[in-house]
């Protein structure tokens, strides 16, 4: 294995490696060589069919009550039929 150095990081960039690092009970050395190997497409769990995979987990829990509800009023709309575009 090869051994090399980062610099520069900036605090954005080491608090995703942080958060990955934890909710996956691993080491920030492991977390980062995961999201290097995604953002390489050199991961086999990365989806190469252009799905969103799990992307998007970093967000599952964030939302508050009080937004849930502005958008199930935002959608309300959309769950309803209308009748005159199925004749």
């Amino acid at each position: 294995m090869n051994t090399m150095t980062l610099n520069e990081l900036d605090d954005d960039l080491v608090a995703k490696i942080r958060r990955v690092a934890r909710r996956d009970d691993s080491t920030e050395n492991e977390a980062a060589l995961k999201l290097l190997r995604k953002g390489a497409e050199l991961d086999e769990e990365a989806p190469s069919n252009g799905k969103v995979g799990n992307s998007l987990d970093d967000f599952i829990g964030t939302m508050t009550p009080e937004e849930a509800a502005e958008i199930d009023a935002a959608v309300r709309e959309l769950r309803t039929v209308d009748e005159s575009m199925w004749r």
